[in-house]
């Protein structure tokens, strides 16, 4: 049997997100609203050794100790209510979960009345952006601009190879060599540690339950210690500038 006048409604984000119980609360509590209290409500996380189980709330959630194996990978929630091929039903299906280089939400929405598709929807993406983290644009930017340098000392060392074949006798610096060699050996090792550094200040997801709890804050105590120590270096050395130019 075909369904038909069906309204829905599906998305796939890739951000930065920190997600704590607060949050998840507020978002289950959200969508309940929007269904009848028969209507079916499953919540099941996954772990980082493929486990995967369902709980009765977010309580069951905070008792994980949420490090190594049992770290939490995803949260999947499903609200369901009717009977599938009827006029009264209506499905949501949230799954927040870990990805590259971001974190992953998709969600999909599914019912006959597209005013109630409509506004779920605005709720949901609404609850979203109380948890995504605004420096997810980092992660879109990051590839860029630390492939750029490798990149373009490659592009100039086929440039200077290529002018030296058309016109072997032109006299090239010795200096643009070690330059471009230079550039290229830097950013070849230093491109993966800045990248690492910027996933442990800013992690690209992060669940917020058990032992990351304690990391979050520790990630947060480092943030506000790395822009102080920036902006005491930047008066110190203007300071320094203003003396010497005396």
């Amino acid at each position: 049997m075909k369904k038909t006048d069906e309204s829905n409604a599906s998305n796939i984000i890739d951000i930065a997100f920190e997600l704590d119980a607060k949050e998840l609360i507020k978002l289950i509590d959200s969508l309940k609203s929007k269904f009848k209290k028969t209507a079916e409500i499953s919540i099941k996380i996954e772990l980082a050794n493929r486990i995967n189980y369902s709980v009765e709330n977010v309580e069951e959630i905070q008792k994980e100790d949420n490090k190594g194996t049992k770290k939490i990978t995803e949260i999947s929630i499903n609200f369901e209510e009717g009977d599938f091929f009827e006029k009264n039903h209506k499905e949501v299906s949230i799954k927040i979960k870990k990805g590259y280089p971001v974190g992953r939400i998709f969600y999909s929405i599914d019912s006959y009345n597209k005013n109630w598709t409509s506004e779920t929807l605005n709720l949901i993406e609404e609850r979203i952006n109380n948890f995504k983290k605004k420096y997810s644009f980092i992660y879109k930017i990051e590839w860029e601009i630390f492939m750029m340098f490798p990149i373009s000392a490659i592009l100039t060392w086929l440039l200077i190879l290529t002018t030296k074949a058309i016109f072997p006798n032109l006299l090239l610096n010795t200096t643009l060599y070690l330059t471009v060699f230079t550039i290229f050996i830097i950013s070849f090792i230093t491109s993966p540690f800045i990248l690492t550094l910027i996933q442990k200040l800013f992690p690209p997801y992060i669940f917020v339950f058990g032992e990351e709890i304690n990391r979050l804050e520790k990630i947060k105590s480092i943030r506000i210690w790395v822009l102080r120590s920036l902006i005491l270096s930047t008066i110190f050395t203007c300071l320094v500038k203003k003396i010497l130019n005396l």
